[in-house]
C-alpha cells in the first residue's frame, strides 16, 4: 500500500507519458527468472524501480487521452479483497456470496442510473459485470444472433444466412471485432451515416435495412452509442428504436463513458427511447473511481443471453442449478471462470456515496463547458455539439491540427489523442480523471495556447 500511495502522490508532477524507447524496460530484466528468493521488501523495491519509469499516467490529474481509467482507494481494497478471498464465481454453488452480491450491486446501479425495471434482476432481466464494453457488445451480438436464427446458431452454426448489423459511422471498433469473433465477418457491420448532431441517421438506417433485406441479407442487430469515442455524440434511441423493433432486430446500447452521467437526473435525456432497448452497458472503470476492469451489462430478458451462452457439462451440474432459482453467471459471459469484481463496486458506492459521485461528474461537465468556451478565444475551431466531458478542437486543416497536437504532447505533461470526423482531424480533450481539478485545466489551456503560438 505504501508503494501505491507514493506512486499516486507522485502523479501530481510526473510526466503523463514516459520517455522510454521500445525495449528499454526489457533490457533491464535478466533473461531468466531468479533461482534464489529475495526478501519481499527487496523484490518490491526492484520491481517499482523497474516498472514505474515506464508507466503511463492513466491515473494522472492531467490525463485527457482516450477516456479516463479511474480508481480510488475503496476500489483498490475491493480488488485486494477479491484476490484474498480467491473466489471463483462461475456458479452460484461455487460462490453464493460472489453471485448474490454482484446481482444486487448492479441493480443498485440500475436504480441510480434511472434504468427501467425491465432490466432488474428481480424480473426477467438483470445485470452482470463484464471486463469491458467490448465483451458486452460481443455478448449482445451473440444473443441477438441466437434469437434471430431460424434454428439454433449455437448448435448448428451460422448456416447460409448472410447476417448484417448496423452501427453509426462513429461507433467503436468493438462492434466490428464482435462480428469478426462471432464468425460473421467485419464487413457484415454496416456503417450508417450520421446526422447534423453526429448521431446515427435514422432515415439512412431504415433505407439500408430495406436494401439489405431486398438483397437477401439477414438484418439482426443495431448497435447504438451513447457517447462516441471520437466526439461524445449519441444516437437517438427515439428514432432508431422503433425501426429496430419493427424489424425484430436486437438493439444494444454502448454507453461506456457517458452512461455514468445518468447518475445525474438532468443528464437522462439519453434514456429517451430506452423502452426499445434489449441490452445496455456502461463502464464504471471510466468515469467512476472504480479500477479497470468493470463494465456493467444489462439485458431486458436474461433468457435470451442464457440461451445463446449456456452449456452444462457433467462436472458443473449441482443441486442448486438443477433446482432452479439461482443465477449461474458463467452463462452470462464469455469465459467460464469469474472473479469477485462486485466488491470494488460495493466499497466504492458505500464509501463515496451516490451524491459525491454526482458532484464529481457535474464538476467535470462544468470543466468541459468552460474549457470549450475558453478555447474559442484561440485560433482554433471547437467542435459543435460539445458533449458532457469531451471537448474537441482543430486548427485550420488536418496537417496543421496534427502538428499542433504534436507540439502539445511534446512536453509529456499531458496527452491528447485525436479523431477523424467526416474527413477532418480533431484533437480530443477527455475530462473525467477523478483527480482533475480546475488548476489542471488552467495548466492545459496554457499549454495549448503556447503550442498555438509556437512557430517551430
Amino acid at each position: 500500500m505504501e508503494a501505491i500511495a507514493r506512486y499516486w502522490e507522485a502523479l501530481q508532477n510526473a510526466p503523463v507519458r514516459p520517455e522510454v524507447e521500445p525495449g528499454a524496460i526489457d533490457r533491464m530484466m535478466p533473461r531468466e527468472a531468479p533461482d534464489e528468493a529475495l526478501p519481499f521488501a527487496d523484490a518490491l523495491e526492484q520491481l517499482t524501480a523497474l516498472v514505474e519509469p515506464g508507466l503511463v499516467g492513466w491515473q494522472s490529474p492531467r490525463w485527457h487521452a482516450f477516456w479516463p481509467a479511474n480508481g480510488g482507494p475503496a476500489s483498490l481494497f475491493g480488488d485486494m479483497l477479491s484476490a484474498g478471498y480467491g473466489q471463483q464465481g462461475m456458479l452460484w454453488a461455487t460462490s453464493p456470496a460472489c453471485t448474490e452480491v454482484e446481482a444486487r450491486v448492479v441493480d443498485w446501479l440500475r436504480i441510480l442510473l434511472g434504468l427501467p425495471e425491465r432490466f432488474s434482476i428481480d424480473g426477467q432481466g438483470g445485470g452482470v459485470i463484464q471486463d469491458s464494453a467490448s465483451s458486452a457488445t460481443l455478448l449482445a451480438m451473440l444473443a441477438a444472433r441466437e434469437k434471430a436464427g431460424t434454428e439454433s446458431v449455437r448448435e448448428h452454426g451460422v448456416g447460409h444466412q448472410r447476417w448484417v448489423s448496423y452501427v453509426s459511422e462513429l461507433a467503436h471498433s468493438s462492434f466490428e471485432r464482435a462480428a469478426m469473433i462471432a464468425g460473421l465477418g467485419r464487413l457484415s457491420v454496416r456503417k450508417v451515416p450520421t446526422d447534423a448532431l453526429l448521431g446515427m441517421d435514422a432515415h439512412a438506417l431504415d433505407q439500408m435495412i430495406r436494401e439489405d433485406k431486398a438483397a437477401g441479407l439477414k438484418p439482426f442487430f443495431v448497435g447504438a452509442t451513447i457517447g462516441t469515442t471520437a466526439c461524445g455524440s449519441s444516437d437517438d434511441l427515439r428514432t432508431i428504436g422503433p425501426i429496430a423493433k419493427s424489424e425484430h432486430m436486437w438493439l444494444h446500447v454502448d454507453a461506456a463513458m457517458n452512461g455514468a452521467a445518468a447518475l445525474c437526473p438532468e443528464h437522462r435525456a439519453m434514456h429517451q427511447g430506452i423502452e426499445h432497448v434489449d441490452s445496455w452497458c456502461f463502464n464504471p472503470h471510466k468515469w467512476l473511481p472504480v479500477h479497470f476492469d468493470c463494465d456493467v451489462f444489462w439485458v431486458a430478458d436474461r433468457n435470451d443471453l442464457i440461451n445463446a451462452m449456456s452449456v452444462n457439462p457433467e462436472y458443473l451440474k449441482n443441486d442448486a442449478t438443477e433446482q432452479g432459482g439461482v443465477i449461474d453467471y458463467r452463462d452470462w459471459q464469455i469465459p467460464l471462470g469469474r472473479r469477485f469484481r462486485a466488491l470494488k463496486l460495493w466499497l466504492t458506492l458505500y464509501t463515496e456515496g451516490a451524491e459525491q459521485l454526482r458532484k464529481t461528474i457535474r464538476k467535470h461537465i462544468a470543466f468541459s463547458r468552460g474549457f470549450a468556451d475558453k478555447l474559442k478565444q484561440l485560433d482554433v475551431d471547437v467542435l459543435v455539439p460539445q458533449t458532457l466531458g469531451l471537448v474537441a478542437f482543430a486548427a485550420k486543416d488536418n496537417d496543421s491540427t496534427e502538428e499542433l497536437q504534436r507540439r502539445i504532447n511534446h512536453s509529456r505533461k499531458t496527452w491528447l489523442t485525436h479523431a477523424e470526423i467526416q474527413g477532418r482531424r480533431w484533437i480530443r480533450v477527455a475530462i473525467g480523471a477523478w483527480r482533475t481539478e480546475e488548476h489542471h485545466m488552467d495548466q492545459l489551456y496554457k499549454e495549448i495556447e503556447a503550442a498555438i503560438k509556437t512557430d517551430v
